[in-house]
């Protein structure tokens, strides 16, 4: 744990303003520099243009790492925990950012939650129509601790949820009909790429999409390997398809894909 004590300020730069973390928050929660490049690529994309006009989802937002640098780029965040004291944490650190009035903290499980929002979307034969005004979707799932290195491929189907009756692709379905396509997944590094093969033919088969765009990116800090993310839909390879602007949160020397 000192290890990940020492990590602090790369996972909140304000962290001795008075962030709040749990233990596990210290080896899971998304570093900053991170955080900011996922943010910026999304904002890339989208662009809002006035503050709000846009709603990303943060799922598993845990103390709020993510759901921050969205914000701060301008986005409405939906921000979902399970854990009533993750949200209060997150809330808190939010504030510290000033971001906290962008920000709507759901405590509740993702599953039923996300399955609640599904019932007001219209689901014709040709395929899904988003009415809920969900722009993207940012998903960290758990990725059961620093476990995760002790093997040499980190295969999907280990990752677990409290809901015993769900998997990943139900995790990533629900939030792939919720906002047209448009997922970045967080996912451990050393994440055994060939389970995405089978991932790719339930997009085209179950939510009947036309084409399918996934792009993985490798997450460095200070040329280390740290994350991988991997992104779908209008996200896959925006860095090719938008000019590349400077960075307000963040030194894109710090990262590379």
């Amino acid at each position: 744990m000192d290890k990940y004590w020492a990590q602090r300020f790369r996972l909140f730069s304000r962290f001795d303003s008075g962030i709040q973390v749990d233990c596990d928050s210290l080896f899971s929660a998304t570093p900053e520099v991170i955080a900011a490049h996922q943010a910026k690529r999304i904002y890339r994309v989208f662009t809002p243009s006035t503050k709000g006009s846009y709603t990303v989802l943060d799922i598993f937002c845990g103390t709020g790492s993510n759901a921050i640098q969205f914000a701060l780029r301008g986005f409405r965040v939906i921000a979902i925990e399970s854990d009533p004291i993750r949200i209060s944490m997150a809330s808190n650190n939010a504030e510290i950012y000033g971001v906290r009035h962008l920000i709507e903290f759901v405590c509740e499980d993702y599953f039923t939650w996300a399955w609640k929002q599904i019932q007001s979307i219209f689901v014709s034969q040709s395929g899904v129509t988003n009415n809920l005004g969900y722009t993207a979707a940012l998903m960290s799932p758990p990725w059961g601790g620093p476990s995760y290195l002790d093997h040499e491929s980190f295969n999907l189907s280990s990752i677990e949820f409290q809901n015993s009756n769900t998997n990943l692709w139900c995790a990533l379905y629900l939030a792939l009909v919720l906002t047209n396509g448009n997922v970045a997944l967080f996912l451990p590094r050393n994440t055994n790429i060939a389970d995405f093969l089978e991932i790719s033919i339930k997009c085209i088969r179950e939510i009947k999409m036309d084409s399918l765009n996934i792009e993985f990116e490798l997450n460095l800090i200070n040329f280390k390997s740290k994350a991988l993310t991997v992104y779908f839909g209008a996200l896959a390879n925006a860095n090719r398809r938008t000019t590349n602007t400077k960075s307000d949160h963040s030194d894109e020397s710090d990262y590379l894909s």
